[in-house]
């Protein structure tokens, strides 16, 4: 079937969309290579084809979400990628759509930073509970956005055995506020015995997020290149205004608070979706997937933790971050145990001996973060010295 790839009111391209799998068979003209969701410098139409569907998969709920098979099966399609189509593949993270051809949809009509996507009709999903807003959630835990006082807020679950994502996101906000990092602010909301993390959306109707991800293909890897290396190559060669300190804070966050799950989609940039300028880095959100989140007491441990997005394990990518900028003496001690004792007492999964080792555990990332800082400055002033002889 025939669709045009949108950016709000503004064609960006072409294409053909096998409805069944919601993905793009052949593209047959782009209107606006600026415009497109993907940055990359191939002009061969099959190459941007497969760029293209890659996108639209990480903009469709995740293969590994649980409920995802009942949601398919309710919504008689086969694919992630062709319940994302039957709403327009629609978002409140960025701009973008898609519109059937011969058909009288506009942006203003269907966007939802302006619509109530809970009572909107979209092709053919009037006979579904799915909400326009919420096929083109990503991740593994079951989501779903709500207006509430003409804001949206993102919903997300929590998962067995320790119910502990919400409260880790809670965690990771009260610590970002406190080191006045921009970050989106999170609350929990209790559903029956089901935590669910709360946070309102960070774009509008005029800004976008772009994650990390889409600006990898603008220039080639090259073979000596470590994906960090080539992740701030390509920052730079679009000259998006992010600066290596903030990428190496954002790692070292990640390392104080044993986040498994910074992947290239869980950090980015914002855009203005008009003028296509990059304003730049995007709040630190999504932390779910930290704080040994699904771990035994036994098993909270300092060392040989997961990482992403640039090295498999925290201690390896931590060495990667040599320009980081955490502020963790505005953190002390007592404000850290205070913290955790009044937000994890809070899930009834979390013993007390479970706060006293998240305690601990961060309480030496904090101090790992300022040996190394420590020794950073002695070096630099040691060559300074010796530099001015």
């Amino acid at each position: 079937m025939n669709y045009y790839l949108m950016q709000q009111n503004n064609g960006v391209a072409n294409i053909d969309i096998n409805i069944q799998t919601g993905r793009i068979v052949q593209i047959n003209e782009i209107y606006s290579f600026e415009r497109l969701p993907v940055f990359t410098t191939e002009n061969n139409f099959n190459e941007l084809k497969d760029s293209l569907n890659k996108w639209i998969s990480h903009r469709s709920i995740s293969e590994s979400r649980k409920d995802l098979p009942q949601i398919l099966h309710d919504n008689h399609v086969r694919t992630p990628e062709a319940l994302a189509l039957k709403t327009l593949g629609l978002s409140l993270s960025d701009q973008y759509w898609f519109r059937p051809e011969n058909t009288m949809y506009n942006w203003l009509n269907v966007n939802l930073y302006d619509n109530d996507f809970k009572q909107m009709k979209l092709l053919n999903t009037a006979e579904s509970n799915l909400s326009a807003s919420d096929s083109t959630l990503n991740g593994q835990l079951t989501k779903y956005w709500k207006i509430e006082n003409d804001t949206r807020y993102l919903f997300k679950q929590s998962t067995f055995p320790f119910m502990q994502q919400a409260y880790n996101e809670v965690f990771a906000s009260e610590l970002l506020k406190k080191m006045k990092i921009p970050h989106v602010t999170y609350s929990i909301v209790e559903k029956g015995d089901m935590p669910y993390s709360v946070c309102p959306m960070f774009t509008d109707r005029n800004t976008e997020y772009v994650p990390a991800g889409a600006i990898l293909d603008i220039k080639p890897k090259l073979n000596h290149e470590s994906a960090y290396m080539h992740f701030m190559n390509c920052v730079n060669t679009l000259h998006i205004p992010v600066e290596k300190s903030q990428i190496d804070t954002m790692l070292a966050f990640d390392y104080l608070i044993n986040n498994s799950d910074r992947h290239y989609g869980n950090f980015g940039f914002l855009r203005n979706a008009e003028t296509m300028k990059f304003i730049g880095m995007a709040p630190l959100f999504d932390h779910g997937n930290s704080m040994w989140f699904n771990n035994l007491n036994y098993d909270i441990k300092l060392s040989q933790q997961p990482a992403k997005p640039f090295k498999d394990e925290q201690e390896a990518q931590i060495k990667l971050a040599k320009e980081q900028k955490l502020p963790t003496n505005l953190i002390s001690e007592t404000w850290i145990k205070e913290k955790i004792e009044q937000i994890y007492t809070q899930n009834p999964r979390c013993d007390q001996e479970r706060r006293t080792l998240f305690f601990e555990r961060v309480l030496a990332r904090k101090r790992s973060l300022e040996m190394s800082h420590t020794r950073k400055k002695r070096k630099n002033r040691t060559y300074t010295q010796d530099y001015s002889r």
